[in-house]
């Protein structure tokens, strides 16, 4: 790919020719973690944890055992597992039942798909800091002897 447009970011890797037919997808299973900055052409499915920034010029793919932490980038993006931080999904975003997407959209993509038992929000659920509410005690009264007949 040796074009940068809106579709095809530069990753900043070098020039190679284009292979015939569909490329293999690149995959990351349950038992890796990674850290740091990755970029790829292929299509991209993480079931391990990553921590960072993680580019892709296809589609990305947070399978069900996925857990990302930090910006997602590409065209299309799936997510089935956890993903706190930003996600930049030029076409598609897809969040699958069970999927947990908790941060900011940076680009609204022309499609966006949420299934049932999706979840998606800026933040977790349960997990934002509130600030403490002055709390007053109610002056308790003091019990009434019961009348006898």
């Amino acid at each position: 790919m040796s074009q940068n447009d809106d579709w095809n970011p530069d990753l900043g890797l070098p020039d190679e020719p284009e292979p015939a037919g569909p490329r293999c997808p690149s995959r990351v299973n349950d038992d890796v973690q990674l850290e740091g900055e990755m970029g790829t052409r292929s299509p991209f499915y993480l079931d391990g944890q990553f921590k960072g920034e993680l580019h892709s010029s296809d589609t990305l793919t947070v399978g069900s055992k996925g857990r990302a932490l930090g910006t997602l980038e590409a065209v299309n993006v799936v997510i089935s597992g956890n993903v706190k931080g930003d996600v930049v999904a030029r076409k598609r975003l897809e969040i699958q039942g069970g999927g947990k997407f908790y941060g900011e959209l940076q680009v609204q993509p022309e499609v966006l798909v949420l299934s049932e038992n999706a979840e998606f929000a800026r933040e977790e659920p349960g997990k934002t800091k509130k600030k403490p509410g002055k709390v007053v005690e109610m002056p308790s009264t003091p019990k009434q002897p019961k009348k006898s007949s």
